[in-house]
């Protein structure tokens, strides 16, 4: 039984093995690496989250507040009635200087007349101008 000697003698990989494991790398990078890359947020992003959280915040305490926020990203939410300061902190990337008042019910409204809020709906308390999906 003579075995042909060119079958053990094979050292390197054909051209269709490379290209299967190349097209196989590229497959996972493609899968992975998008879950290790940090897109940047949105600066509307900041500023939908403090009026959502501005709004579960009156409602959670059954009481009317203001949030101001300004052009340089420091933000605070206050009672209306008595003027405590309830929550306040400083967000990188801030989109508009507005102070919005939102009611015990969720609802919300633009105190400073700010016309950069256009397409407001104060019942849900967002802009469709500022809203962003994921």
């Amino acid at each position: 039984m003579a075995l042909s000697n060119s079958s053990f003698m094979r050292r390197g990989v054909t051209l269709l093995e490379l290209l299967i494991v190349l097209i196989l790398m590229g497959i996972t990078a493609a899968l992975v690496v998008p879950a290790f890359v940090q897109r940047p947020a949105a600066p509307e992003a900041a500023n939908v989250a403090l009026l959502a959280s501005a709004r579960r915040l009156a409602i959670r305490r059954a009481e009317p507040l203001r949030l101001r926020m300004s052009a340089n990203g420091d933000w605070m939410v206050t009672g209306v009635r008595n003027g405590v300061v309830v929550d306040s902190g400083h967000v990188r990337d801030s989109l508009l200087a507005t102070e919005v008042l939102v009611d015990a019910l969720g609802g919300c409204i633009p105190m400073n007349g700010n016309t950069s809020l256009a397409g407001f709906d104060p019942l849900v308390c967002a802009s469709s101008r500022l809203e962003t999906r994921p």
